[in-house]
């Protein structure tokens, strides 16, 4: 269990954009996923967010792949981070919703676009597909 260094955190953002670099998603996301699992215990202790970072990544690389029930996993691992258990980030919650939205789990996805609203209103949703905002305010009650 190790805390990394400023100078490790410089290595492993530079590594993390190399990745970002390749052509190919499927590639890309088997090299994020290898690299989450280079970083350190305690994850979601480390400097600069970095298991935020990562988990961002891959969360990203399934959406386009459509692979939404891993998706999902990631988006569920996204929800321990410190920046969604602060009361102001609705972002992870977005998240979460948009993948159960696109799984069908309209429950589970009205759930969580109700936290992100609560948290920051319509403009929780705004970096995001309209249909989600449409899906969420014709649904709420």
């Amino acid at each position: 269990m190790a805390i990394m260094t400023t100078e490790e955190v410089k290595k492993f953002v530079s590594k993390l954009q190399e990745i970002g670099n390749i052509e190919n998603s499927n590639d890309r996301l088997k090299n994020f996923i290898e690299y989450w699992e280079k970083l350190p215990e305690p994850k979601f202790n480390q400097p600069e967010q970095l298991a935020e970072l990562i988990i961002y990544c891959i969360f990203e690389e399934l959406v386009d792949l459509d692979d939404y029930t891993k998706a999902k996993l990631w988006a569920e691992k996204g929800m321990l981070t410190s920046r969604a258990k602060s009361p102001y980030s609705s972002y992870e919650y977005i998240q979460l919703g948009r993948v159960c939205y696109e799984l069908e789990e309209y429950d589970e996805a009205m759930k969580y676009f109700s936290i992100a609203y609560d948290r920051g209103k319509k403009r929780a949703f705004k970096e995001f597909d309209k249909k989600y905002w449409e899906f969420y305010s014709k649904s709420k009650k």
